[in-house]
């Protein structure tokens, strides 16, 4: 079943989110999983057959219903896209990914730049308080 906005029955006593949600248009907001459960309200409808439930949020009630994967090739006639995205990948790889990513090219350094970092190395020291101490250079 697709959502289609005559064959839905919806109750007159409730005000949609998106009242034209059966008719293409821009997305006004994106939100993560943190955000859109903190917008749910504890009321929500269902009802016998092949119907969408109803959830009510902070927003207006929305309607979902369960997803079927078609059996049958279908034809993308316009440039609407739709995107999952899971987070079956481990924390740890997450990061590995990342700092590979972010990893920039090792420049040789300049000689001030090697005294510098040994000065650091060999002169700085942090108090009890987490203060850095250094020594200034000579």
């Amino acid at each position: 079943m697709h959502l289609l906005h005559d064959n839905c029955n919806l109750p007159v006593n409730i005000q949609l989110a998106d009242p034209y949600f059966y008719r293409p248009g821009k997305v006004d907001l994106l939100s993560g999983a943190e955000l859109f459960f903190d917008l749910l309200l504890p009321e929500k409808r269902t009802r016998a057959g092949d119907y969408p439930m109803l959830q009510n949020t902070e927003l207006g009630w929305i309607l979902s219903e369960r997803f079927q994967t078609p059996r049958m090739e279908i034809q993308v006639t316009s440039p609407h896209h739709s995107f999952l995205v899971r987070g079956d990948i481990s924390l740890d790889l997450q990061l590995q990914r990342f700092w590979e990513l972010e990893d920039l090219p090792h420049k040789p350094q300049t000689a001030e730049a090697i005294r510098c970092e040994n000065h650091f190395i060999h002169n700085t020291t942090r108090d009890s308080d987490g203060r850095y101490i250094t020594r200034l250079p000579r």
